[in-house]
């Protein structure tokens, strides 16, 4: 069984083709939802993906005086 969205409900609604959703069944029908972006998972790999020395400002660090070097 499948559902389709009419595209002026999906924009109103934030869904772009393909969104993830929850469904509901209520007293009063069914509920849809867009899938909290806070339920997705990211990998190390996608985190990283296209991360540069320069995008991670890695110029911006710091060097150690001797007198913050661990003894």
């Amino acid at each position: 069984m499948g559902l389709r969205i009419t595209k002026t409900i999906g924009e109103a609604a934030r869904l772009e083709k393909g969104a993830l959703v929850t469904m509901e069944l209520t007293e009063d029908g069914l509920l849809i939802r867009p899938k909290s972006s806070a339920a997705r998972t990211w990998s190390e790999d996608e985190l990283l993906d296209g991360m540069t020395p320069y995008k991670a400002h890695a110029d911006e660090l710091p060097e150690l005086v001797s007198s913050e070097l661990p003894r």
